[in-house]
């Protein structure tokens, strides 16, 4: 009788997946969440029968592998809570079947692929607390979709006010628009060519115009006198 459920949740598990987990052919759930297992996930890519995958709250590291795209029968993954690091997989469009993406909580980095809008059944998508940057490549038929999406501390994500309605701009609550400017502007004095001294920064004049009015001031009432 072929394995098709493995749940060892919530223990003190150490190590790695080992390699013989790619027999487990005809495994359909399996959750290894709140352990203490690193390494690679590789040999789960080969368990071509997987529905939901859940290794949330472990210490796996590297990458995510490119060859889990290949579980055509994917409904839920949940990679969150790991030190996975590098890229989003583009070959993620290859999971024509799922429907929920929780990779929170990992140190990946570079764009959302636009690729993710491929992916006509995924309803939650949390990508939030990772080190994602550039715009944010969803769109109002995209986000209709979606029913929870989490992109929070990401700072370096903006998104385009062209491309998102109102109605839809709640699910991108703490974003920031592409169009914005920043209003935390800091003046700095410019470097003088030829060793010259540096004009003075906006502020540090405002002190100086004031200073030399009081001087001003001091001078004419003397004269007065």
């Amino acid at each position: 009788t072929a394995l098709v459920m493995l749940s060892l949740a919530h223990n003190e598990l150490t190590g790695s997946i080992p390699g013989s987990f790619s027999h487990l052919a005809g495994l359909g759930v399996l959750d290894l969440s709140y352990n203490k297992l690193q390494g690679s996930m590789s040999p789960l890519a080969n368990c071509s029968f997987l529905v939901s995958i859940d290794v949330s709250n472990n210490n796996f590291s590297g990458t995510i592998p490119a060859s889990m795209s290949g579980l055509a029968h994917l409904s839920f993954l949940n990679l969150a809570g790991n030190k996975l690091s590098g890229r989003i997989p583009e070959s993620f469009s290859g999971l024509l079947n799922i429907s929920t993406i929780n990779l929170s909580n990992n140190k990946l980095m570079g764009s959302i692929p636009l690729n993710l809008t491929f992916l006509t059944n995924l309803v939650s998508l949390d990508l939030s607390s990772n080190a994602l940057t550039g715009e944010i490549p969803f769109n109002d038929t995209f986000l209709a979709q979606l029913e929870t999406l989490n992109l929070g501390q990401n700072p370096g994500l903006c998104y385009n006010d062209t491309l998102v309605k109102q109605q839809h701009s709640k699910l991108l609550a703490g974003i920031r628009s592409c169009s914005d400017n920043d209003n935390n502007f800091l003046y700095a004095p410019v470097p003088s060519p030829l060793g010259l001294p540096s004009p003075p920064s906006k502020l540090s004049s405002k002190r100086t115009l004031d200073g030399v009015s009081r001087v001003i001031v001091v001078v004419v009432v003397i004269i007065l006198f």
